[in-house]
């Protein structure tokens, strides 16, 4: 009986939270949509320039068409918003990967949220070309560090997640943003 009552408290409390809030913006249509796929098949086929290769990635497929289809009937967009909706889910789905993937070693939101708030009009593009370089690299590091991350012994393969995380992470949330101003545009 007890979980029974206390599955609309988590539930409350998980929807209250900033990165599992319900994002209503036209923008955000096709992503809160895909919330019906697995995380894994998403990120697959996000990451697979939306060319599934397995059932499971077919499947998530199928379930991202039915939602641009109903997107794109209920805002009435044009290929071109469509578009921009498509970038936002793939940055959207990049930049939540790359804080699970960070976890562990203290890695959130709000902290490449404000490494990102740092970045200048280079260093923006730098990440978005993938391209973020050893000096932008490492400020992005000590940055981090002197926010909480916790680096103190990690073994070359924590280090390699680590920052794979924080480059993916820093290129979703600069692509969100973009993408948040294209489709306002």
């Amino acid at each position: 009986m007890r979980i029974i009552t206390a599955l609309p408290l988590a539930a409350a409390i998980l929807l209250a939270s900033p990165a599992l809030a319900r994002d209503s913006r036209p923008v955000a249509c096709i992503y809160a949509k895909a919330m019906r796929v697995k995380r894994p098949d998403l990120l697959a086929l996000v990451r697979s320039g939306f060319r599934p290769v397995s059932g499971a990635e077919k499947d998530a497929m199928m379930t991202l068409g039915e939602g641009v289809t109903a997107c794109r009937g209920q805002y009435g967009w044009s290929e071109k918003k469509q578009g921009i909706a498509l970038r936002y889910l793939s940055a959207t789905v990049l930049r939540e990967d790359a804080v699970y993937q960070g976890k562990k070693f203290g890695l959130t939101d709000e902290m490449l949220t404000g490494l990102v708030g740092t970045l200048d009009a280079a260093g923006r593009t730098a990440y978005l070309a993938g391209q973020p370089g050893a000096v932008l690299s490492a400020a992005a590091f000590a940055y981090l560090k002197n926010a909480g991350l916790v680096t103190d012994a990690l073994t070359p393969d924590d280090s390699a997640v680590l920052n794979h995380a924080i480059a993916e992470g820093v290129t979703g949330i600069v692509a969100q943003q973009d993408a948040e101003k294209d489709y306002a545009a």
